[in-house]
């Protein structure tokens, strides 16, 4: 087994095997990639995260595969290595942006029923002057895909209607850009269900009149 160190490159023989453990250092914390490549034989390499389940957000990576034959072993481990460092960076800058577009809507909606750990979902309750006796709950949830992918926006009602449940209502086609700051999001938000409101509660009185 060869262990190389990331940092200087350095190297030692264990045996018929060249073990690679990788550093990534867009990711904070301890994050390690470790390649185990079998030589003299054909197995494919072992390709494994050390302590994946540290972090959560590594949900959804998937490792590249290995082309037999036609992948050289340090361009394979560079490619590896690329692709995970890629993740982390636009993990990372989601994550800051959900946490900033939560603390945007907490902003104009006040101190919110429910946040998640991760800022990818929140709940308020909303109401507007014309219709004051009309209170709901709102709630933002963010995809993988945020900001590029818009949030869903869900508004509930408080009390069940006559079906026994809460009505609510999903909606994920409004003005919207990604290219938008999370402050700019949240106004249009606001702009949005104060339009949608008054509608919404049309909805929910004719699902009351079944």
């Amino acid at each position: 087994m060869i262990v190389m160190d990331a940092h200087d490159g350095s190297s030692r023989s264990l045996g018929p095997q060249w073990d690679l453990i990788a550093e990534i250092t867009a990711w904070p914390g301890a994050l390690q990639l470790q390649i185990i490549f079998y030589l003299g034989t054909t197995r494919t390499p072992s390709t494994m995260i050390l302590e994946r389940e540290v972090f959560p957000l590594l949900k959804g990576f998937k490792i590249p595969g290995w082309i037999a034959n036609e992948t050289f072993a340090g361009e394979y481990a560079e490619s590896v290595q690329a692709k995970l460092n890629d993740w982390c960076q636009v993990q990372i800058r989601r994550t800051a942006l959900q946490a900033a577009y939560c603390e945007a809507l907490a902003k104009l909606f006040g101190c919110p029923l429910e946040r998640s750990a991760d800022s990818s979902q929140i709940s308020f309750h909303f109401s507007i002057a014309s219709l004051a006796n009309f209170v709901v709950v709102i709630h933002f949830q963010t995809g993988p895909e945020f900001p590029i992918q818009m949030p869903n926006i869900t508004i509930q009602t408080l009390m069940s209607t006559r079906g026994g449940k809460c009505f609510r209502a999903v909606y994920n086609s409004y003005p919207y850009s990604p290219r938008w700051p999370p402050e700019e999001i949240a106004e249009r938000h606001r702009a949005f269900l104060t339009d949608t409101l008054p509608a919404f509660k049309g909805l929910v009185t004719q699902q009351s009149s079944y």
